[in-house]
């Protein structure tokens, strides 16, 4: 009844393993099934961030079902939103608690799979161990292939009573493989511990993000047409004779550019700033502050050249100073807030296009800039930040970080570790006896025989291993033979000599089959 009992338990555990690893096998191996974390609270009230979320694949999706696919946009990160229409052969997604569509409408190609299983915050008690579940997942099935060849194997072995030896034997060989396998992976494990306990989980890393700020200046005006400016036109880059023109149409394109994930808005203003030589120096506003959002924003205004040279002659005449030129300066201000990958930023940019101005006309300097007319200005967000410290495995040359290592350690140790010792402890039991020691070491070389040899040449050994080494030599089988006084084990040599070892212990196992000699 035990050992119906024992069959049925193991014939369950292999079906709900095979199950399960057909159900959970991880795509990144060929399978069907995908492990997703959620991030941000697009899918809020229903998922939150930290959820564990496993998605099928399918062939076919339907509008309101919640899927996940691979954004190009986002390079290669999967987005889980909900199907709220088609386009033609793309899939329109929302996330539930966003306002707006998500701009990008992936293909069959990119779709992960659609919603199967949702696990509250099983993300955060998973994330030690996502780097290698799909391993593990992979060794579950082998376990579970190896579980149904040994038993199919086990249904071909022949009957009891063909056997030549028993079946405490063979359970005692099996209880000696998983202590010995269990003593490994307790080995193992012990030394992985060993390991990632004796080394911090994190380390100080410097995250930095990078960006550029730029703007490009432009101006122009309504001017005689003439030899001076033949198209009727003053444009970008002219000079400005003041006898032709009195006010010019000035603006500035700035622009916001990174390569990480950014979310940016903010005011740009420009302002006119008049100074001299001597220190002098006046501001003049052109445009008021106006907001933008995303990556560009514009500001133009009008600057009157005769309220510029008004300003000059009437600050010369006070201080009785004056300068051969003076310096007038278009001065954008682009403050932009926001943030850039997970770091805020809150900066101001203040470009300027400088002119030089004498009583004749008013022309670009070029003293600081190759191209005046455009800036640029490169600028790094940093901050030191806690960044997971790695182990590599030797022979697959994979990084896995200490803490999941802790945790694999921890978790296959102590249970081999039991099991390991658990088996030690049957071993001992069974192997007090130094019949059952022979009968584990050399018993696919014994016979077992009734009866006494017809020899009157008996040769007496004074060890089981002499008998061993002897048999091996000869290239004979050893005869195991029951007796009242204990066990005899006899190697027939040539010319009628009989080796023979006692074994006097009578707790070892007598063969249910002999042979007659």
């Amino acid at each position: 009844m035990r050992h119906t009992w024992v069959r049925a338990l193991s014939g369950a555990a292999l079906a709900v393993g095979a199950v399960a690893v057909v159900l959970l096998w991880p795509s990144s191996l060929g399978g069907s099934t995908s492990f997703v974390t959620t991030h941000g609270i697009s899918m809020e009230p229903w998922i939150h961030q930290g959820d564990l979320v496993l998605v099928r694949n399918a062939s076919t999706f339907h509008v309101g079902e919640v899927a996940a696919y691979r954004s190009n946009t986002l390079h290669g990160s999967v987005v889980l939103h909900r199907i709220i229409g088609r386009d033609g052969t793309r899939y329109i997604f929302q996330g539930d608690n966003n306002k707006f569509v998500d701009p990008e409408h992936p293909t069959q190609q990119q779709m992960v799979g659609r919603l199967w299983v949702h696990v509250p915050r099983g993300g955060l008690i998973t994330k030690d161990i996502r780097p290698v579940l799909p391993w593990l997942v992979g060794a579950v099935g082998l376990l579970s292939a190896a579980g149904t060849t040994h038993r199919s194997r086990k249904r071909r072995r022949p009957p009891a009573h063909l056997a030549p030896r028993g079946a405490r034997l063979s359970s005692t060989r099996s209880w000696r493989t998983v202590t010995i396998a269990s003593a490994a992976c307790a080995g193992t494990c012990v030394l992985v511990g060993a390991v990632a306990f004796g080394q911090p989980t994190s380390k100080a890393g410097l995250d930095v993000q990078r960006y550029t700020q730029s703007a490009s200046f432009g101006y122009d005006a309504p001017a005689p047409t003439g030899s001076v400016y033949p198209s009727g036109r003053v444009n970008s880059g002219d000079p400005v004779f003041l006898r032709l023109v009195d006010g010019l149409d000035v603006g500035v394109d700035y622009r916001f550019k990174t390569t990480a994930q950014h979310d940016v808005h903010g005011t740009i203003a420009m302002d006119a700033v008049v100074s001299d030589q001597t220190g002098w120096r006046r501001v003049i506003p052109l445009a008021a502050p106006t907001s933008f959002t995303g990556d560009k924003a514009h500001a133009s205004a009008h600057l009157d050249l005769a309220q510029v040279r008004g300003l000059v002659a009437d600050v010369q005449a006070t201080t009785g100073v004056r300068s051969a030129s003076e310096r007038v300066s278009l001065v954008p201000t682009a403050r932009v807030t926001g943030t850039v990958g997970q770091q805020e930023i809150d900066e101001t940019y203040t470009p300027s296009l400088d002119f030089s101005l004498d009583a004749l006309q008013l022309r670009v300097s070029s003293a600081k800039a190759k191209d005046p007319l455009h800036a640029s200005e490169a600028a790094a967000l940093s901050h030191v930040r806690s960044a997971p410290r790695h182990l590599t495995v030797p022979v697959v040359k994979q990084q896995v970080p200490v803490r999941t290592a802790r945790t694999l350690a921890v978790l296959f140790g102590v249970p081999a570790l039991a099991s390991a010792a658990v088996g030690g402890v049957v071993l001992r039991r069974r192997l007090k006896g130094e019949v059952e020691r022979i009968e584990l070491r050399h018993g696919r070389r014994l016979v077992p025989v009734v009866g006494s040899p017809r020899s009157a040449h008996v040769v007496e050994l004074t060890s089981m291993e002499d008998l061993a080494r002897l048999a091996e030599q000869l290239g004979n089988l050893i005869l195991h033979r029951a007796t009242s006084h204990g066990h005899d084990y006899l190697v027939q040599a040539e010319g009628g000599m009989v080796y023979r070892y006692t074994a006097a212990d009578h707790a070892g196992p007598t063969p249910k089959r002999a042979f007659e000699l």
